[in-house]
């Protein structure tokens, strides 16, 4: 029944209405407005929280279909209403078959003239959502873009002010995190806003022409909105998956801003808009002749398949010519690819250090915020594009189909454990926001670290004296494609930590390791099939062997993902975890296992404290790391720093040596020595002394060449050399002669 009404009445009065406009003829304005009537005179006593079933449950609002689809078929029973008004409103058979249809079916409403039937589709339809807000309540700002156009169509002029008011209040509130509504799902919750928000505001600038120039005046925060998924496209082939959104490695091969419909798509695809729908590339164009960004020229045209023919696809363009040039001399300029450089949206909660171009391009990202609207529990959550690829996926929109919401599988997406962070207790993270402690983006060298200790459950440590802290540090290896990645964790809180970690499909091989039958992680995930090394040596690694089950990559292009772990005291295990993949086809039950890391530590009394260090690379062929190590930190006067202040050397394959120095700046249980009060960070072996929080020391294979990036940095003295810095909050960067 409801395919039905979507396709065939909401679809006819959609097509009916978009007919008038385009030819102008009555013919197709009266066969909608009968069409209108008569969902008018039933629509009231649609209640989805009764009659319909929702994720295998009753109780969502809505009419006819629930509150999102409700939301946004008034919407368009309102817009096609106001295309026809014209067409309908000095009718006389229009008025003559309503009335004769209306006296047949005894209905309430006579129909014996316009003002009757005008009545009758405004309180039946517009009116009624009005007065019901709940059955339309959508994701921001859908809901307040329809109730805005209704007050718009019901009583304009006379609303004006209080239509206007109501906008600013809604960009004020959909641009308030980062230029966007702060909601998870960042490939679809995140960007549902702003396509919604960018149809509504090229719709107002055609009926009130310099009506975008001036919001974007008035909110700045606008222009961030439409670059939040600029800024967040990796490779332009990814998003990171942070909430509700996408599938396992799924690639978006188009920006996400905006939806740009295509030839042949149908027009409920874009919410029964059609070829009405104001255009896109027409959009974007207008963003740039307002900002002078040339990103925006370079999504349109990359949108429209690297070509400016048929540009902008727009029925309303006043000069298509115009754009077509302007859109081509801009491309001859600035190039078709974007140029992003890192990125860390602190109010959103999510860092992305780039480097790398081309096919060479590589993005590490984390997440430092756990729930929020369409959130999971996912702090501190780690991913990394590289090589054409996602390696380290998210699994994606929730498993909900084998289920519902309430199912084990449908839980398990949302779960701590279903991510690349650490578990404390086996218990989901709460729902808390980190911040941003440190923050480097040099040449080769870029950093991030973040901090949440309320994600975690507290135990004997109280809520004073927990740690959950994320250091990650991008390293750029000679040459175009090379890098790695250092990743310290620290964790003071509970009696149990576990740090997961997953790649691409594909099979994964040791070193270092004699896994063998174990038990279970247990708190109801969806693994299977554990092997653990009760103690093994720091040192040890798995690799995986990507396997392209996507077809993603190049013929004969192998790609491999090697973790490296340097964490003493702990257990390490192989498992396989359970995902559904392959998106929102036809085959929603694409099942596979795929394997996962589990390094685990756990004490009979807390507070427990552990320092999850570890080395990521990513490599085709042949790795660019010959040896990694851990190395000792002392005072100057030679007393040890705890675990929790980290070096590691790193030895490359021609020799060149790197040594990375991490301090433990937070230090909750009051460990001594302690970087607060002892300040100075010595590694013996290689002369290394560090006033500071971070740094890379780089050697040549002679030791004659040496390059220093420090952040959050005073002094350093290498090799006798001193270099001090005026700006500890500035990245140093140093080079000997």
């Amino acid at each position: 029944i409801y395919g039905q009404w979507k396709q065939g009445v909401l679809g006819g009065i959609q097509i009916l209405a978009q007919a008038y406009v385009v030819t102008g003829d009555p013919v197709y304005a009266r066969k909608a407005g009968i069409l209108l009537a008569r969902v008018a005179d039933l629509y009231p006593s649609f209640d989805f929280a009764t009659q319909g079933f929702n994720y295998e449950r009753q109780g969502t609002h809505g009419y006819l279909g629930n509150w999102h689809d409700a939301c946004e078929e008034t919407r368009e029973l309102a817009m096609a209403y106001d295309r026809i008004f014209d067409g309908i409103k000095n009718d006389a058979e229009l008025v003559k078959f309503l009335s004769e249809q209306a006296r047949h079916h005894g209905l309430e409403n006579p129909k014996t003239s316009f003002a009757d039937i005008q009545r009758n589709v405004e309180t039946g339809i517009l009116r009624d959502a009005l007065a019901n807000r709940h059955k339309i309540s959508s994701n921001y700002p859908r809901t307040d873009i329809a109730i805005a156009l209704i007050k718009a169509i019901l009583q304009w002029p006379a609303s004006r002010d209080e239509v206007y008011a109501l906008i600013d209040a809604m960009i004020t509130r959909a641009t308030a995190v980062d230029g966007v509504t702060g909601e998870k799902g960042l490939a679809n919750y995140s960007a549902f806003g702003t396509q919604s928000l960018a149809v509504f505001l090229a719709e107002w600038d055609r009926a009130d022409r310099g009506f975008l120039e001036r919001c974007l005046k008035t909110h700045p925060k606008l222009y961030a909105t439409y670059r939040f998924h600029i800024d967040t496209w990796c490779l332009q082939k990814y998003y990171p998956l942070v909430g509700d959104t996408g599938w396992f490695a799924a690639r978006f091969d188009l920006y996400q801003g905006v939806r740009f419909p295509q030839p042949g798509d149908r027009p409920h695809t874009f919410h029964g808009d059609g070829y009405l729908r104001p255009s896109m590339y027409s959009f974007l164009w207008d963003l740039y002749r307002l900002t002078g960004d040339a990103a925006f020229v370079q999504i349109l045209y990359r949108a429209n398949g690297n070509a400016v023919e048929d540009l902008p696809r727009d029925l309303f363009a006043e000069d298509a010519e115009a754009l077509r040039e302007g859109v081509a001399k801009v491309i001859a300029e600035q190039g078709a690819d974007l140029k992003l450089g890192s990125v860390n949206k602190q109010e959103w909660r999510l860092a992305i250090l780039r480097s790398g171009s081309g096919e060479n391009a590589r993005a590490v990202w984390l997440n430092y915020q756990a729930g929020g609207g369409h959130g999971h529990r996912d702090g501190m959550n780690l991913g990394l594009f590289a090589h054409g690829l996602d390696l380290m996926p998210e699994f994606g929109y929730p498993a909900v189909q084998y289920g519902g919401w309430g199912s084990p599988r449908g839980r398990w997406y949302t779960m701590s454990a279903a991510h690349n962070t650490v578990v404390v207790d086996g218990q989901d993270h709460a729902n808390q926001a980190g911040q941003t402690t440190l923050w480097a983006d040099g040449s080769h060298f870029r950093a991030l670290r973040a901090s949440a200790p309320g994600m975690i459950p507290a135990g004997e440590a109280g809520p004073d004296k927990r740690q959950f802290e994320r250091t990650i540090v991008q390293v750029d290896v000679p040459g175009p494609a090379a890098f790695y990645v250092l990743d310290v964790f620290r964790v003071v809180g509970g009696r149990d930590h576990a740090k997961f970690m997953h790649s691409h499909f594909g099979k994964v091989t040791t070193a270092g390791l004699a896994p063998g039958p174990g038990d279970d992680y247990g708190f109801d995930t969806q693994m299977r099939n554990f092997r653990w090394d009760a103690g093994p040596q720091p040192g040890w690694s798995v690799e995986w062997q990507v396997e392209d089950r996507g077809g993603l990559l190049p013929a004969g292009q192998e790609v491999h993902l090697r973790y490296t772990g340097l964490t003493p005291g702990a257990r390490v295990g192989v498992a396989e975890a359970w995902i559904s993949y392959g998106g929102y086809g036809a085959d929603l039950r694409q099942e596979a296992w795929i394997p996962r890391l589990v390094v685990r530590r756990k004490a009979e009394a807390g507070p427990l404290a552990s320092t999850f260090v570890s080395v990521i690379e990513p490599y085709q062929g042949t790795t660019a790391i010959r040896s990694i190590r851990r190395l000792p930190v002392t005072t100057e006067d030679g007393r040890p720093y705890p675990e929790s202040t980290v070096a590691v050397e790193v030895t490359l394959a021609d020799g060149t040596q790197d040594l990375l120095l991490a301090a433990d700046v937070e230090n909750p249980l009051g460990q001594t020595p302690s970087v607060k009060t002892d300040r100075l960070l010595v590694e013996k072996e290689w002369g290394v002394f560090l006033t500071g929080e971070l740094c890379l020391v780089r050697r040549t294979k002679d030791g004659n060449r040496i390059h220093v990036s420090a952040a959050n940095t005073r002094a350093l003295r290498v090799n006798g050399q001193e270099i001090e810095n005026d700006s500890p909050e500035n990245l140093l960067q140093w080079n000997s002669q």
